[in-house]
């Protein structure tokens, strides 16, 4: 069985829709990967923040205890602190190892101010101890301000990671469509110019094959008699069909035969059928239309001229006024006739 080619036009098209889908989906890919890198950004930007919110919920609560001596005052820091270590936790899970240390930093700080903090508590709460001297609490708010800078700086440094993955994805985005765009262009200029090329061999050849007809039909009309024309058949089609071999049959009704116009080599296949063969022995002269097989088929009806000839045949009735008077043979197999 013998296998098909996609006209160019359809590989054309088919080549430009895979290009279409394929940049598509890099587009696609580096678009997810953009908004993951944003939805990451955005959720440690957020543990950094819930990290500042506990401390300062923790200050407001050890602000409002100091004022008052309420000790319902001290619910915020409490849960503030709660929410500082989960906070502290999701960081820990969000953050690369460039971060990390920011994180463990602020973690480091928290813990200083909440140590100080728990022992301004443990002193208002007994007041025989005397007032908080100005230094201690100085020192306390110097661990505050300590945490509030390393978390600035914490939440700049995951600022210029978002900015930083965001134009690495940018310039593979552009990177990607670039090269496949460089791809797919090239291989459809060599999809275009091989069919280019072939236009122009096609063209050549029926240029060719128009000047080979017209010089045909010119020297037909110059022949002398038919043994003449017969081989000039011959020679215009073999010089006409690449590897290929030509032998003219002429219908003799009177004595029932077909004979071969033209040589045929001593001992071929053709010459042995035509030994005793019948103007009917041909299906093309029997059929008056052209008669096509090749070398793989089992038709219901063969040839008993080229039914069994190597190679494939084809066989063209000669009509004259409507008339069949004999069939031109051609094999493209040189070791058919």
């Amino acid at each position: 069985m013998t296998s098909r080619r996609i006209p160019s036009r359809l590989r054309l098209r088919l080549l430009l829709t895979v290009a279409v889908l394929t940049i598509a989906g890099a587009v696609w890919g580096v678009s997810q990967t953009q908004r993951s890198v944003a939805d990451r950004a955005f959720t440690e930007n957020r543990a950094a923040q819930q990290m500042l919110t506990a401390m300062l919920d923790q200050e407001t609560g050890l602000r409002g205890f100091a004022l008052s001596g309420r000790e319902s005052f001290l619910e915020p820091f409490d849960s503030g602190v709660r929410a500082f270590d989960a906070a502290a936790a999701e960081a820990r899970a969000l953050t690369g190892p460039t971060a990390a240390s920011g994180v463990e930093m602020q973690v480091d700080a928290a813990r200083r101010w909440q140590s100080l903090a728990r022992q301004e508590i443990a002193r208002l709460r007994d007041r025989g101890k005397g007032p908080l001297t100005v230094r201690f609490v100085q020192i306390r708010k110097n661990a505050f301000d300590r945490f509030r800078s390393f978390n600035r700086t914490f939440q700049a440094q995951l600022e210029a990671d978002r900015d930083s993955s965001a134009r690495r994805a940018g310039l593979i985005s552009t990177a990607t469509i670039l090269v496949l765009g460089l791809l797919f262009g090239g291989v459809g200029y060599l999809g275009i110019e091989r069919s280019s090329r072939a236009a122009r061999i096609r063209r050549a050849r029926e240029r060719d094959y128009r000047v080979t007809q017209a010089e045909f039909n010119q020297t037909m009309q110059v022949m002398r008699d038919e043994d003449e024309a017969h081989s000039l058949v011959k020679r215009h089609l073999e010089r006409s069909i690449p590897e290929s071999r030509v032998v003219v049959l002429t219908r003799n009704n009177s004595a029932d035969r077909l004979t071969a116009a033209t040589p045929v080599p001593e001992g071929s296949p053709v010459a042995q059928r035509l030994a005793d063969a019948s103007p009917h022995s041909c299906l093309s002269v029997r059929l008056a239309r052209e008669y096509r097989r090749s070398e793989d088929a089992s038709p219901l009806l063969s040839c008993d001229i080229c039914g069994k000839l190597a190679g494939d045949v084809t066989c063209v009735p000669s009509l004259v006024s409507g008339e069949v008077i004999g069939s031109v043979l051609v094999g493209t197999a040189r070791r058919a006739l």
